[in-house]
């Protein structure tokens, strides 16, 4: 079994009794996420969402092996985004928008896309 190596953005937090949880700092990974995929200057919901998205599957291949993936822990793990009004999705403009970062559209790669050639 592989060990466990998180990013510096996310902290595991374990509670006797209850699933383990990885709790995300979005003033750590959303800079980092939004410079790897070279986002514009400005930010809209569009490069927000995919910046969460890629966080989300880095941690998923973070935890893939080691005694917290679900396959080998039988327990679901539990992705918790600290709350930073500034990175509030609803705060941005919409631009391409949040669909776009889940299923693609003409001439937007979809967050997956970004992760798989940035990883």
């Amino acid at each position: 079994m592989k060990d466990l190596n998180l990013p510096a953005w996310a902290t595991l937090k374990k509670e006797e009794g209850k699933n383990p949880t990885i709790e995300l700092d979005p003033n750590g990974f959303v800079p980092e996420w939004l410079k790897k995929m070279r986002a514009p200057e400005t930010v809209d919901q569009y490069w927000l969402e995919c910046a969460f998205q890629c966080a989300k599957l880095q941690l998923n291949d973070a935890v893939k092996g080691t005694a917290l993936d679900p396959e080998n822990s039988k327990k679901s793990l539990v992705l918790l985004i600290k709350n930073r009004p500034h990175f509030a999705i609803k705060t941005f403009p919409p631009g391409a928008g949040v669909e776009a970062a889940t299923r693609g559209k003409k001439g937007m790669p979809r967050a997956r896309d970004f992760y798989e050639k940035l990883k």
